[in-house]
């Protein structure tokens, strides 16, 4: 036992100084005499822990500027040594291209505005000169001279009756397939200033009376005194309106 003693004795003091030399090479370790304490080795444990996870996530921060930097040094010594004389020639040429597109861009500035204008100046005749034209034709088909058709800037259409702008909805039927037919006809007038188109009808005048037939019929007869009229109709008084078309088999 005395034997035994000794060498344990010995063993111990031989770790101790191995844990002493531990110590002295790594200050931070906790001296012997402090890790009796399982609380404070605990908390001791996870600190160390936290600062292992920062220290390796500063690392790998590290690593990677590393790496950008090593990159932006190959890209610039990849260089060519710029030539100051070429480099202010291009950019000569790169101001004057800019001059060039700008003076183009104020030009097609200029002309989108002119055409604009122009379009609005034509808009607005255009839409006066077929109010006019759509005007008589729906006197003529209503045979009322105090009514006339009026278009607002967005070619809106309204029938101006005694003083006063009535939408086509609130006209009846009959009216409204009179003043449909009437601008129909100013259109064909304005846009067809040197063709003369033809007028076909295809199964018209649903919603109209006889009266208003009758002037319908009095207008188609004194619009064919300056072109063709095609009525196509399963009405057989229509019939009396002009001459009947026959269409012979096979042909």
């Amino acid at each position: 036992l005395e034997a035994k003693r000794d060498d344990a004795s010995i063993k111990a003091q031989a770790l101790y100084g191995e844990r002493q030399k531990l110590i002295s090479a790594h200050p931070g370790l906790a001296p012997l005499e402090e890790e009796t304490d399982p609380e404070w080795i605990e908390a001791d444990y996870r600190r160390r822990q936290e600062e292992i996870t920062g220290g390796q996530a500063e690392l790998r921060g590290v690593e990677a500027e590393i790496h950008r930097l090593t990159t932006e040094i190959a890209r610039l010594e990849g260089q060519e040594p710029v030539n100051i004389a070429q480099a202010e020639e291009e950019k000569a040429v790169l101001e004057a291209r800019r001059q060039s597109l700008e003076l183009r861009g104020d030009a097609v500035t200029i002309a989108y505005l002119e055409l604009a204008e122009a379009l609005n100046d034509f808009q607005s005749s255009y839409r006066l000169r077929l109010a006019e034209a759509a005007s008589q034709y729906y006197r003529d088909l209503t045979g009322l001279e105090g009514r006339r058709v009026e278009l607002n800037e967005d070619f809106q259409v309204a029938v101006v009756i005694d003083g006063r702008p009535v939408a086509p909805a609130q006209l009846s039927y009959g009216a409204r397939d009179q003043l449909y037919i009437a601008l129909r006809l100013g259109i064909a007038r304005l846009l067809a200033a040197d063709t003369v188109l033809p007028f076909v009808f295809d199964d018209p005048f649903l919603n109209c009376d006889a009266e208003r037939l009758a002037k319908i019929g009095t207008s188609l007869r004194l619009l064919a005194n300056e072109r063709q009229v095609i009525l196509l109709s399963h009405r057989a008084d229509f019939a009396a309106w002009g001459e009947a078309v026959v269409v012979a088999p096979g042909v």
